[in-house]
């Protein structure tokens, strides 16, 4: 085979594969599902809340959100999330909930335990980057029974941004 036919046939291949790439890309971008992202824009001392309702969970599930966290006037912070129970649910005593800011767990624990305890509080530094997103994931193990059965969950996040 003579090499002009030779490199025809890898510019054709070249080219598919490139045009491949941006469909696939494009295809990807038009199916993201934002409905489970969350903009939250932090102001020193003002609380933000983020509702989250009708949280019902079969077991082996999980619901995962990403609140972006946008900046108004602040670099750095000590952020303080608060879980606020708006609704006496009896999911809360099966469910779990875990938050990770930049792929660390900073909290994953039953959900029961973190109305009961001390708000988390994280260092944001919006100037790197750093803690910039959180995501809040809850979940119901496998091996909860008929006792969740019909149960749910309705509560707040309290976000409060802090230069102190």
């Amino acid at each position: 085979m003579p090499k002009s036919n030779l490199m025809r046939i890898i510019l054709v291949v070249a080219s598919v594969l490139i045009v491949f790439g941006v469909v696939l890309t494009a295809w990807s971008w038009a199916t993201r599902d934002e409905r489970n992202v969350i903009e939250v824009r932090l102001r020193d001392r003002e609380t933000q809340t983020v509702k989250f309702e009708n949280l019902c969970l079969l077991p082996g599930e999980e619901c995962e959100y990403t609140l972006k966290l946008e900046p108004d006037g602040i670099e750095q912070c000590d952020l303080k999330i608060d879980f606020i129970e708006t609704k006496e649910r009896t999911l809360k005593n099966f469910a779990y909930v875990r938050i990770e800011a930049d792929g660390t767990v900073i909290f994953d624990d039953l959900m029961a335990r973190a109305f009961d305890g001390e708000p988390i509080i994280l260092p944001v530094d919006f100037d790197s980057g750093k803690n910039a997103e959180l995501t809040v994931t809850y979940y119901l193990p496998l091996d909860v029974g008929n006792e969740a059965q019909s149960a749910e969950a309705i509560f707040e996040l309290q976000l409060t941004a802090s230069n102190e």
